[in-house]
Formats: structure tokens, C-alpha cells, sequence
């Protein structure tokens, strides 16, 4: 799932993923998403739209704060199961550090491989692996994808 949003930049629409990839791969300093989003079009919620982030990198409770108070996020989906059949190590502190930010609606999601283990087995690794953190929902990231570690084309 992927939300997209107004942008300065060319004129166009720019995938809310480019907020997150934007301050996970710099040094987050005194960037915020404000520096690369059009603001002129106003909130959100004015416009009737309610936006959800999922993410599959780690975030901070800084980065999520700039993302609820600039972009007005208040739900996220995190990466808690890998394609490769593994939990996902950042899950927990991602998780935490949403609700540090003051998310309150914090989901899951499992991306399952479909040739690494059964299927009760990853549902298993995964809520064993989420015992202390607290999510809502647990969303399945199903694709069949030549792109997808562990999946077959067809």
C-alpha cells in the first residue's frame, strides 16, 4: 500500500515513503518533512483524507514525530514478518517508538515466504517474536512477485 500526497517539488505526487526514506537515510538533524511537502493545500484531515504509513525500515520516535505533526499521521502499518521467513529485528523498537510519538493506531504486517516454512509456523515466529509490543492488526503482505525473496514467479 502505498499513500501519496501533494509535493513542491515538480508539481507532482510523491509517495509518502519519500518522507521516511528522505529522514532514515539522512541524518535526520533539523530536517523535517516540511522542507519537501506542499503545505499551501492544508491538512489532511481538511480535505477529508486520513493518512496511514506502512514502513520496512526502522523508524525513530523523532521521525515519527515529524511525521504526525507535519504530515498528521496518526496510524501506521510496521514490517513485523521478513519475505525471508524471519521476523523482522526493528519491528518492536519501531513499534515503540511510534506510540513514543503519541501514534495510537499501530498495526502489523506479515510479508510470508511461501517456500521457507509453513505458514502457522511464520503466524507463530511472528506473535512469538511481537510478545511485548502492542499492535492492532496483523495485515498480509501477499505477492507474487519474481522481485520477492522466496516467492516464485507463479
Amino acid at each position: 500500500a502505498m499513500a501519496y500526497i501533494p509535493s513542491a517539488m515538480k508539481g507532482g505526487m510523491v509517495p509518502v515513503a519519500a518522507c521516511l526514506l528522505v529522514m532514515v537515510l539522512g541524518s535526520m538533524g533539523s530536517v523535517c518533512c516540511d522542507s519537501i511537502f506542499d503545505k499551501s493545500r492544508g491538512p489532511f484531515q481538511q480535505r477529508g483524507y486520513q493518512l496511514v504509513v506502512d514502513v520496512s525500515s526502522p523508524v525513530t520516535a523523532k521521525q515519527w514525530s515529524c511525521l504526525r505533526g507535519q504530515l498528521e499521521v496518526y496510524q501506521v502499518i510496521v514490517r513485523a514478518w521478513r519475505s525471508l521467513g524471519t521476523m523482522d529485528a526493528n519491528a518492536n523498537a519501531t513499534i515503540a517508538a511510534a506510540h513514543a510519538a503519541g501514534i495510537d493506531k499501530v498495526d502489523v504486517y506479515m510479508f510470508p515466504c511461501i517456500k521457507c516454512l509453513q505458514f502457522e509456523q511464520q503466524v507463530d515466529g511472528m506473535l512469538l517474536g511481537l510478545e511485548t509490543s502492542k499492535y492492532d492488526r496483523v495485515w498480509l503482505d501477499v505477492e507474487v512477485s519474481g522481485g520477492a525473496r522466496g516467492v516464485g514467479a507463479k
